[in-house]
C-alpha cells in the first residue's frame, strides 16, 4: 500500500475515488462543506445557567462526552463546560447569533465553521479501520450511539462522536483543517484492505 496514493498532491485532503481493495467497499467517507460549527463555553459558575437555558429551547444539552441532539443544531462535549456545535443547513452567522443569544450572559460562542473539516465515516469496515488509530474501544458496548471522544489519531487531535439512527455504525469527525491532508491519507491507508470509497462532497 505504499504507493497507493503516490499520485497525489500531500497538501489536498484525498480526494472522491475508491481506494485499495478493488472488489469491496467496506468503508465510506462523505465530507460535508459549509456545515456551521461553533464552540460554547459555560462561564465560569455558570454551567448550570447555561444547561437550563438550552432546556428552556428544547434541547436536552448534556455536559458529558456525547452527543446531545437539539431542534436544528446537534451539541458534542468535548471539555467540562465546553460544547462544539453543528447546524445542516445554516449560515455560520445564523448559527453564532442563535448561540449567543442562548447563551447570554452564561455563555461565549466561537465561529469555529472555518477551521474544521466534517468527515461521515461509515461501512461494515468502519470500525476496525479506524481501530488502527483510534486508541478508543469503538465496540458498541464500550461506545455507543451518541458517545464522544477528543482524542488524537495519527497524531492529529480532533473530536469525533458516534451518529445515532444509522443501520450500520457511522463515525463523525471533526478534524482541523490544517490537519485534514494528513488525516484523509492515514484513513485512506487504514481502510484500504477493506476497500474505501471518498464520496463526492455534500454542502451543509
Amino acid at each position: 500500500m505504499a504507493d497507493l496514493l503516490a499520485h497525489l498532491s500531500p497538501a489536498e485532503p484525498v480526494p472522491a475515488g475508491h481506494y485499495g481493495r478493488p472488489d469491496e467497499t467496506g468503508v465510506t467517507v462523505r465530507r460535508h462543506d459549509g456545515m456551521a460549527l461553533a464552540t460554547l463555553i459555560a462561564r465560569r459558575g455558570a454551567g448550570d445557567q447555561l444547561l437550563a437555558a438550552a432546556a428552556a429551547e428544547g434541547w436536552a444539552l448534556t455536559d458529558a462526552p456525547r452527543l446531545s441532539p437539539g431542534p436544528g443544531l446537534d451539541g458534542v462535549g468535548i471539555a467540562p463546560g465546553r460544547w462544539l456545535v453543528s447546524a445542516e443547513r445554516t449560515a455560520p452567522e445564523d448559527l453564532i447569533a442563535r448561540l449567543a443569544a442562548l447563551a447570554g450572559p452564561a455563555g461565549t460562542v466561537c465561529d469555529q465553521s472555518a477551521g474544521l473539516m466534517i468527515l461521515d465515516i461509515g461501512g461494515a469496515q468502519a470500525a476496525e479501520a479506524l481501530a488502527k488509530g483510534v486508541g478508543i474501544d469503538l465496540h458498541p458496548r464500550a461506545f455507543p450511539p451518541g458517545a464522544a471522544a477528543s482524542t488524537s489519531v495519527a497524531q492529529v487531535a480532533l473530536t469525533f462522536w458516534r451518529m445515532q439512527g444509522e443501520d450500520a455504525p457511522c463515525y463523525r469527525f471533526a478534524v482541523p483543517r490544517s490537519f485534514a491532508p494528513a488525516f484523509t491519507r492515514w484513513l485512506a491507508v487504514s481502510a484500504a484492505a477493506f476497500g474505501v470509497r471518498f464520496c463526492d462532497s455534500i454542502r451543509g
